[in-house]
């Protein structure tokens, strides 16, 4: 009996299908809404949307190639980062597809791919991680962690940004 109560424990933990199949669809919209706004307000350079956007002192990080051949990565606070899209001489464009959404109650994360523009200019793809939290005002990013994967082209289906 405990032999089979154990496996039924593993499977359930396992599946993971419960929380995302329990999700109301909009519910998940409304987590998506929120990056679709992040995306937007860093077009905008709209430093104020992106801290509104995310609870205070949310950690970024970031994992790319360094020139040795090995890997670096990068830590800060979203609000760093929205300081620095705000003066940037170029707006960011970021665009992401295909996302994944899991939400078991006030947790939600997104798991996409993304490409990336400086202006008009391409410079990265990439995956982003989004960890949000549903507060009594929405949902929040908590935390934000991408790498960036350089390469000639953009790997976005939808072809060149628009």
């Amino acid at each position: 009996m405990k032999a089979l109560l154990a496996a039924l424990a593993l499977s359930t933990c396992l599946s993971g299908a419960g929380a995302q199949a329990a999700t109301p669809e909009p519910e998940r919209a409304a987590v998506l809404t929120v990056v679709d706004a992040f995306f937007d307000a860093m077009r905008a350079k709209d430093g104020e949307a992106l801290r509104a956007l995310s609870q205070p002192k949310a950690p970024l990080a970031a994992i790319a190639p360094a020139k040795d051949g090995g890997f670096a990565i990068g830590q800060s606070e979203l609000e760093t980062f929205a300081a620095r899209v705000a003066s940037a001489p170029a707006a960011f464009n970021e665009r992401y597809w295909s996302p994944q959404v899991l939400i078991d109650g006030r947790l939600a994360m997104v798991w996409t791919r993304y490409d990336f523009h400086r202006g008009d200019q391409f410079t990265h793809n990439g995956r982003d991680l989004f960890v949000l939290m549903k507060t009594d005002k929405g949902w929040k990013i908590v935390s934000l962690a991408f790498t960036t994967e350089p390469g000639g082209v953009s790997e976005n289906p939808a072809g060149p940004p628009k």
